[in-house]
């Protein structure tokens, strides 16, 4: 939207509001209201606009800083009116740009609007054929480098698996006449986010929307009952800053000990000889590395909020990035809203183009 647009009583309201600033912030003379607002709708999104000028204007009062940025993010969602804010995301296109998951779901669309992906019935399942299966995963740039494998169907590919999941439940894509094919209205309206919000519907997805136990084989009532109190994972995180150091294997005792009381509550952790005892016990004693592997690696490594390094090939330790504690932060402070509301909109998507489907 050009600035001269804007309605007279936008410009008088918001020229008065940047000269308070000004002043109070102890400006030599007031920014450039047209130079402003014209650099703040070319950022890439809010949060960017928002650092990005609290660095040059030099504000160092926090209750200015909270004015400036308020000001800021306020202009720049009037001029994006497709996307929707969301409260306490503080998060800069920047930093989701290399999340694993995005840039893997970016690719997954291409190939699948590219060419869709046969599907095979098996045990009542439709699943990703095996050789769209290894298409798809050698199309993720998280798999460049890797040595393809023979698989029968997409459960050999846990990503893949995983990505038609968290794809599938946002409806960007969907099984039709034996096929898994785009829905191009919802695809359109992903691409048209800003990289933090695409990175935002990703991220809910899969903590929210996709089951974790399908994934969770022998462990897969422990991993229900940690994403049924997700809650308590955010607590144990908590003031989770960017830069900062853990070890993984006292990171997942400390997870463990959370949920302990949850899972004593289901009879979970009860060794009964009605039962396999044997299977029980390795279950439970395996628990600290399954946290590790599941929400470590397959969440949070996946979703770029940590990176992990290995020490001979034993757990080591892990590092949280600007990306994770901005993530944690925002989950901590309250429920977030629904990212599959941000792909809504007024047209039909169940009219699928159906020239993209192979008859």
């Amino acid at each position: 939207m050009d600035v001269d647009k804007l309605t007279q009583t936008e410009r008088v309201a918001n020229k008065a509001t940047l000269e308070a600033l000004s002043a109070l912030s102890d400006m030599s003379e007031p920014v450039n209201y047209h130079e402003l607002v014209t650099f703040i709708e070319n950022s890439p999104d809010a949060e960017t606009a928002v650092s990005s000028l609290l660095q040059s204007l030099s504000v160092r009062s926090d209750i200015l800083r909270g004015k400036w940025q308020s000001f800021i993010t306020d202009i720049w969602f009037d001029r994006h009116p497709h996307v929707a804010p969301l409260p306490n995301w503080k998060v800069m296109g920047s930093e989701a740009a290399g999340s694993p998951v995005l840039k893997d779901a970016r690719a997954f669309l291409e190939e699948i609007e590219r060419k869709p992906a046969v599907l095979v019935r098996e045990n009542n399942e439709l699943l990703i054929s095996s050789e769209d299966a290894q298409r798809l995963e050698l199309a993720f740039p998280s798999s460049l480098g890797k040595q393809p494998i023979p698989v029968e169907t997409e459960w050999g590919l846990m990503d893949v698996r995983r990505m038609r999941g968290i794809l599938q439940s946002l409806r960007l894509v969907r099984t039709i006449k034996g096929q898994l094919v785009p829905v191009r209205s919802r695809i359109d309206r992903f691409r048209r986010l800003p990289t933090a919000q695409q990175f935002y519907v990703l991220w809910h997805a899969d903590v929210y929307h996709v089951q974790w136990q399908e994934f969770g084989g022998l462990w897969a009532d422990y991993m229900r009952i940690v994403q049924e109190y997700i809650s308590l994972l955010w607590e144990t995180m908590e003031g989770s800053q960017s830069g900062v150091v853990e070890d993984r294997a006292l990171w997942s005792v400390a997870v463990l000990e959370t949920f302990l009381p949850v899972w004593e509550d289901e009879d979970m952790l009860e060794v009964s000889m009605a039962n396999n005892s044997t299977i029980q016990l390795m279950q439970q004693q395996a628990l600290p590395t399954i946290i590790d592997r599941f929400i470590l690696r397959d969440l949070f490594e996946r979703h770029g909020l940590i990176t992990i390094k290995e020490e001979f090939g034993h757990l080591s330790k892990f590092t949280w990035t600007s990306l994770g504690a901005k993530v944690i932060s925002a989950e901590s402070m309250q429920e977030m809203p629904c990212g599959k509301h941000l792909l809504d909109g007024g047209d039909s998507d169940h009219l699928l183009d159906l020239r993209s489907i192979s008859l």
